[in-house]
């Protein structure tokens, strides 16, 4: 396949390597593989049964490398993606072009039912943890086959351990990103009274699907376990139509499925009804599903029904999950935990809802804990860092942070793994996240950051910044800093008076007006003072002429100058002099630091307003600028509370956005800087060239999301997302509520494609598209144009008018305006168009599986519709309607036309001129009736025609016809025979 050698060899090293990994697995004298970057496939054929296969214990399946190493240490998967897909038709959806399905509905077409398949049930033995899966991402698997066990289950991996036999392999350093199941999306153990329990380490579970366990499905049938251990291991963004959006564990009749979960983070995913991250299914004849989860952290998850995050069923068994160290944290529809006849108990844990519901709970914390948004905090997976004020911080239990599967030792990381050390302080932080201790800096030459906000210096809580020194100046009394002030007569960095931090000392002042300049480096910043008040004129706090404590200071930034309101100092230190003593006392929020790489900006509890230019490196915060400095890798905004809006300038290179309700992530290649925001009511960003990619993401509530090819948004109940200037877009909707899509057209001629809740619209140079919306619309302007309409096996009903068409199907809807061309596609056994002309001339022609109406401006095409109604409007109109190779009956009046078949029924109503021509079969009948008028008919050869006031009937190829002239008025008759058709007359004809 992808593998560096010039030609397929003995696989012993890079220079003659195997270049198919099917090759490999059998090679019995190779019990470790090393694959080298690329994208390797089960089969190139449309064999959808084909899959990477292991079924020899001891194999080691390594992937990650560049094709020069000589020792596994020296690869790096992250940087060498080895990919194994199954997309073998090679038609996935691929908008980034590395051949990664990101989610599931970039799966188009056919693919292969598993991408890889572990198989302990074979003569070779059983698959122990001495099989090892590791450095892959593996993408594209679509486990919906035929009604059999094994094909509709983990399209990633299906690990079978049946027959009471065990597949207990290791996985580790793992992608699954984009599979579908009906069960177990991404990967799906299995056993009937055997083992089907493998060691997942450092594994993410993006973008997968399943009616059942969105990512993974446990199955512990008859007396047999499943119940894998999960370390590092992060859920993002997986879904199930009915139950446990990412794990589905299932313990049958004497079953056990109780996985062991340790430093893993749920976040954004969804089910159709229960359990949003997590459903624990014990609810069958003394069956056991009872996890045991230690530093887990759930956020954003959703269920439809019951459980936004867990949903445990004990009926007729045990489902009593054990909760420590854990946190549950703004999920959507569902709340945090749902119990059916269950018991759970929570310890050290912060839980949004409390300890409602549960059996045994101690120590829960119901605060906000702080969480910045799902980013790369560092390690192999995405986790959500407790910020600064975080209460979960050092508020765990360290007896629980202990590793089950060594003894129960303390355990030695957070979930990112080694270099990030789980205890770093006094207790442990609760979730998967252990935050490094915050440094309490030395107040020698600085003011404080303040944390409290109630302008004084708090111990252990407030912090100080860098680099700040405090002026006074003698005012030249016009209340400003400005050059009449001259230089300071006095300047100081002493910040300790009495063991009082943070206030700023002056002595003896002669008695005058005074200016304080405070200079700092860190960036905007937001000031408080505090100049308090005393009966002791000793006490360093500065009086006006009336004996009242100066105060006033605003606003603070970087070169902003404070003045203390122009007040003239009288001799109020009691020494006897006409000099006094000046304390001024600050305290200041500080809304950008720098830590390392990193520069995190954050808002106030008011409305906010956030600028940063990816290109210049500068952000501002409320109207103050600050000039990142060189090194900063990662921008990360949290808008606290309020209205907070943030606007991103970007850059000439390329940029990938996401925006999701509240929350933005960015990866820009230009300037090598990747950002996320969280608390943001409204979030712009602002292309600048260079390819950019923005993908908008709905929330679980209502959503609309329109777009252009220079601008697009995303709105729900509480936000609004924006990109202005990016002409490859896509909106997803797959988290709930009912979502509108609206995609309007270019300048030139575009196109439009809509199927099952998803459209696409394409010109010259843009790329727009919906994914997962209930209803669609496209909007046609200028040029030539066409949409393409393509309904769903519950059928679709069509209504068009001249300048608008509707295709509705179960549960979705497209709607197109201003199209000149339309072409709608049923695809069930039950299709039905309703087709109105307009006040002009229209033509219908149509047969049993496809029709035309077209008029000025418009043509609209259908095919796969077995009914259709159509009405001419006004207009000298024309229906043309052909039958099929069966026998057909073709009827016809003065205002309407009918054609009927096996299978098809095409009614004309409104037409002026109608037209039936007969199919090839035998037997065929065209009725033709006369209108109350004077009517004649002229028959011909294998034609005949009526013809009166208005209206002109035709019956081409007919077997018989039938005339019908009962209605009144003289009915005339003109033959020339010989007659290809047996013309049979009712009434009277002259």
């Amino acid at each position: 396949d992808d593998a560096p050698g010039p030609a397929p060899g003995d696989g012993v090293d890079w220079n003659t390597a195997y270049h198919d990994i099917h090759v490999a697995l059998r090679d019995l004298s190779c019990p470790e593989i090393w694959v080298a970057a690329g994208v390797y496939k089960p089969t190139t054929d449309a064999n959808r049964y084909t899959s990477f296969v292991i079924d020899r214990d001891g194999t080691q399946l390594y992937g990650g490398f560049a094709g020069t190493e000589s020792t596994r240490a020296a690869r790096n998967p992250k940087t060498n993606v080895s990919v194994l897909s199954g997309d073998i038709d090679a038609n996935d959806t691929d908008d980034d072009g590395n051949q990664i399905a990101e989610v599931w509905t970039d799966i188009q077409g056919h693919n292969s039912y598993q991408v890889v398949t572990i198989d302990g049930t074979t003569a070779k033995g059983n698959i122990t943890a001495s099989t090892v899966v590791d450095g892959f991402t593996i993408t594209g698997g679509e486990a919906f086959g035929p009604p059999t066990f094994g094909d509709g289950n983990g399209g990633g991996i299906y690990c079978d351990g049946s027959d009471r036999r065990t597949c207990s392999p290791r996985l580790s350093w793992l992608v699954f990103s984009g599979n579908r199941a009906y069960q177990g999306g991404a990967l799906y153990n299995n056993t009937i009274g055997g083992t089907s329990s493998p060691e997942l380490t450092h594994i993410t579970f993006q973008g997968n699907e399943a009616g059942d366990g969105g990512a993974l499905y446990n199955y512990a049938g008859g007396d047999g376990t499943s119940s894998p251990t999960l370390n590092h291991v992060t859920f993002i963004g997986n879904s199930s139509y009915y139950n446990g959006g990412g794990i589905y564990s299932y313990a049958g009749s004497f079953g056990h499925s109780s996985p062991l979960l340790t430093n893993v983070t749920f976040s954004g995913n969804h089910a159709g009804v229960d359990g949003g991250a997590m459903f624990n299914n014990g609810s069958t004849t003394f069956s056991t599903s009872s996890p045991v989860l230690n530093h887990v952290t759930f956020v954003g998850n959703s269920a439809n029904r019951y459980g936004g995050a867990i949903s445990n069923d004990g009926y007729n068994g045990e489902a009593w999950p054990k909760l420590h160290n854990v946190i549950l944290w703004g999920q959507g529809n569902g709340g945090d935990i749902a119990n059916f006849f269950s018991l759970v108990s929570a310890n050290d844990s912060v839980i949004q809802s409390g300890c409602g519901g549960i059996s045994h709970c101690s120590n829960v914390i119901t605060t906000d804990p702080l969480l910045g948004p799902l980013q790369d905090n560092g390690g192999p997976t995405f986790t959500h860092a407790l910020l600064d004020d975080s209460l979960a911080r050092d508020a765990g239990n360290n007896a629980l942070a202990v590793d089950p599967t060594n003894s129960n030792a303390p355990l030695a990381t957070d979930q990112r793994g080694a270099g990030f050390d789980r205890s770093l302080g006094g207790a442990v932080d609760m979730g998967a996240f252990e935050a490094a201790p915050l440094t309490i800096l030395s107040l020698g030459d600085q003011v404080w950051v303040e944390r409290n906000l109630n302008g004084v210096f708090d111990p252990g809580v407030d912090f100080a910044p860098n680099g700040v020194t405090v002026n006074l100046y003698a005012d030249d009394g016009d209340g400003v800093l400005d050059a009449g002030d001259g230089a300071p007569i006095a300047t100081t960095t002493t910040a300790n008076i009495g063991g009082q931090d943070g206030r700023y000392l002056f002595t003896d002042l002669a008695p005058g007006e005074y200016i304080v300049e405070v200079v700092t480096s860190s960036g905007p910043l937001v000031g408080m003072t505090s100049i308090p008040g005393s009966v002791d004129p000793d006490n360093d706090v500065d009086r006006d002429d009336n004996g009242d404590p100066v105060a006033g200071f605003g606003v603070a930034s970087r070169g902003i100058t404070l003045t203390i309101g122009g007040e003239t100092l009288a001799n109020q230190d009691g020494d006897g002099d006409a000099n006094t003593n000046l304390t001024v006392d600050f305290g200041f929020e500080d809304l950008v630091r720098v830590s390392g790489g990193v520069a995190t900006v954050r808002g106030t509890d008011g409305d906010d307003l956030f600028l940063a230019d990816l290109a210049t490196g500068v952000v501002r915060v409320n109207g103050f600028a600050y000039t990142l400095p060189a090194g900063v890798t990662s921008l990360q905004f949290d808008g606290g509370q309020g209205n907070d809006q943030l606007v991103l300038e970007g850059t000439p290179g390329a940029e990938t956005v996401r925006l999701l309700a509240g929350v933005g992530l960015l990866d820009s290649s230009s300037v090598g800087v990747t950002g996320s925001a969280v608390s943001m009511e409204t979030i712009v960003f602002n292309g600048n060239g260079g390819g950019d990619v923005v993908r908008f993401i709905d929330s679980s509530g209502d959503d609309t999301f329109i777009t252009r090819p220079t601008s697009s948004s995303m709105r729900g109940a509480d936000y609004l997302n924006i990109a202005n200037g990016v002409s490859d877009v896509i909106g997803i909707a797959n988290r709930g509520g009912s979502d509108l899509a609206r995609l309007f057209d270019g300048s030139g001629d575009d196109t439009f494609v809509a199927q099952a809740g998803g459209a696409a619209m394409t010109g010259a140079g843009f790329s727009l598209q919906a994914i997962g919306f209930e209803r669609v619309a496209g909007t046609a302007s200028t040029g030539n144009d066409r949409a393409i309409l393509i309904g769903d096996a519950s059928g679709a009903t069509v209504v068009s008018r001249p300048n608008v068409f509707l295709i509705e199907t179960a549960g979705t809807s497209s709607e197109v305006t201003g199209f000149d061309r339309v072409i709608a596609r049923g695809r069930s056994t039950d299709d039905f168009a309703q087709m109105f002309g307009s006040s002009g001339t229209d033509a219908l022609v149509a047969g049993p599986t496809s029709a035309q109406m077209s008029g000025t401006g418009y043509i609209y095409d259908l095919t796969g519709f077995e009914r259709l109604t159509a009405n001419g409007g006004g207009g000298n109109d024309l229906v043309r309607l052909t039958g099929s190779a069966g026998n057909d009956i073709f009827s016809a009046s003065s205002s309407l036309a009918q054609l009927t078949g096996s299978g098809f029924d095409l009614r004309a109503a409104g037409f002026e001129r109608m037209i039936g021509v007969a199919g090839a079969g035998t037997g065929d009948l065209a009725i033709l009736i006369d209108s109350l008028g004077h009517d004649s008919f002229f028959g011909s050869g294998n034609q005949g025609d009526l013809i009166g006031a208005g209206f002109f009937e035709r019956a081409i190829g007919f077997d018989i016809i039938r005339i019908r002239g009962v209605n009144g008025g003289i009915n005339r008759l003109a033959l020339t025979p010989p007659l290809a058709y047996t013309l049979v007359q009712q009434g009277t004809w002259v």
